[in-house]
């Protein structure tokens, strides 16, 4: 698997495309996976991971399969139509003579875009029928001491540090339960770096040049929606979300390095919600429901603390 791109060359090919996808109304991290699951390697089997995920997504293929050049190679298969552009993917790597891992990236290829490969060299299980809303309701179960959740009068939503609890309506407030889940995802993608859980790095709060986005806002928007896709919720660009777009297009200009920075952190924090690392060591906190009044919050709405 030979690297084509390294370092500075890698985070400006990935932050173009994302920044391309913007430009046409595309959030990557906002795209419903309409049964085709999270994207993965079609030989290895391994779901691609972090900002991965992103590069992945939103490019209209029956099925999120993908394999590198050497790998249609060694299954017997090449690109049809040749010359086809393929999509990038990067890793870390160790270099001889450098002290980090540094940033490699190489291309791969949706099944779609290869021929002459037999369909038994690649067999997919049969997909699972999944009931989303449990899937959702398991991470709570299995994430290591879940913060406290409270139902509470105030059409807001929010996640508390110092109480480590997170404030939003009930569901039934919500124009659908997927929509209720994202919400609530998004704060306890914030509350994965409480000092109680094992993340013990917190986020960074980096202040950005344009307001209101910060890297923990970003890291939270890309591991909500990761969770959410996970599950097999619908995710959908709503119409706040596009009054954003130029100030995302802004910040990723400035900086390069954002994207991959805030894919990883997000990574990190969806590892920890999902696996549970830990969840013996300490008690589940209770969650705890209080009565509220009939208003349909608006996504956005949150206070910050």
């Amino acid at each position: 698997m030979t690297p084509t791109k390294s370092n500075g060359d890698v985070h400006g090919t990935v932050t173009s495309q994302i920044i391309d996808q913007l430009s046409n109304g595309i959030v990557p991290w906002k795209i419903s996976l309409t049964g085709n699951g999270l994207p993965q390697n079609a030989l290895s089997r391994k779901t691609y991971r972090g900002l991965n995920t992103w590069l992945l997504l939103g490019h209209h293929f029956k099925e999120n399969h993908f394999l590198s050049e050497a790998q249609i190679k060694q299954l017997g298969g090449s690109i049809n139509p040749p010359g086809d552009s393929g999509f990038p993917v990067v890793f870390w790597k160790a270099m001889e003579g450098e002290e980090k891992p540094s940033i490699q990236s190489i291309t791969v290829f949706n099944t779609e875009q290869c021929t002459g490969i037999a369909k038994d060299k690649i067999p997919f299980p049969v997909k699972a029928s999944i009931d989303p809303i449990k899937k959702c309701e398991s991470l709570f179960t299995s994430m290591f001491n879940p913060p406290n959740i409270q139902h509470a009068k105030e059409n807001t939503v929010y996640y508390d540090p110092e109480r480590d609890s997170i404030q939003i309506p009930p569901m039934q407030q919500f124009e659908s339960p997927d929509l209720y889940y994202l919400t609530l995802f998004n704060e306890l993608v914030r509350s994965a770096y409480h000092p109680s859980r094992p993340l013990k790095t917190e986020i960074e709060i980096k202040q950005c040049n344009a307001e209101p986005f910060t890297l923990e806002a970003l890291v939270a928007e890309m591991g909500a929606s990761y969770l959410a896709q996970w599950a097999g919720l619908k995710v959908e660009v709503a119409e706040e979300d596009e009054a954003y777009f130029n100030t995302w297009i802004k910040l990723f200009t400035e900086d390069i390095f954002l994207l991959v920075k805030a894919g990883t952190i997000a990574q990190k924090a969806v590892d920890s919600i999902i696996n549970g690392r830990g969840k013996n060591e300490v008690p589940h906190q209770e969650q705890t429901t209080i009565p509220i009044e009939d208003e349909k919050p608006k996504r956005g709405q949150r206070k910050r603390n």
